[in-house]
């Protein structure tokens, strides 16, 4: 139910990249559904929905990752 409550206060709130990304590496520090060793326990990320499914997002830590270090190289 945490997460759930989490996820909620997310949606409501206009997060910023950064704060989001941090929020992400608060709740899912690692996967608990691992597919491989491959991944060391890593999390890909959530997908975030509607109810109606209307609306749906990916948050992967990649992405993620990937402004933080665009932001840094400028």
């Amino acid at each position: 139910m945490w997460l759930l409550d989490s996820l909620w206060r997310l949606i409501q709130q206009a997060l910023s990249i950064q704060e989001t990304h941090e929020f992400l590496k608060k709740i899912i520090p690692k996967t608990s559904v691992a597919l491989d060793e491959g991944a060391k326990g890593r999390s890909e990320g959530i997908v975030a929905k509607t109810i109606s499914r209307s609306a749906i997002a990916k948050l992967r830590f990649e992405d993620y990752e990937r402004h933080a270090a665009k932001c840094r190289s400028q």
